[in-house]
């Protein structure tokens, strides 16, 4: 995207075995300007919780989104988002 350009909906899908993410989300505000998310499924968001604690890594507050999904979401040093999600 180039400055003054109008913004565009871009979208990005990664396959594992039964698992998929899509995301495609518009952003045209100068604060999230150069900043990514990933989303990513994980079997364990309690287990990663300890290992990122353990590594010096505060992730933000897990959330029970529903009786099916549990997030965990993360901010890399450079502002990107990282969001970690356990299908039950």
């Amino acid at each position: 995207m180039v400055p003054g350009d109008p913004p565009r909906a871009r979208g990005l899908g990664l396959a594992s075995g039964s698992s998929r993410s899509r995301q495609s989300e518009e952003r045209p505000d100068a604060e999230s300007a150069g900043h990514g998310a990933l989303n990513l499924t994980i079997d364990s968001v309690d287990e990663a919780d300890r290992t990122l604690r353990d590594r010096g890594i505060v992730p933000g507050e897990l959330v029970e989104a529903s009786e099916f999904v549990r997030i965990l979401p993360v901010t890399d040093p450079d502002g990107n988002s990282i969001t970690l999600l356990q299908a039950r």
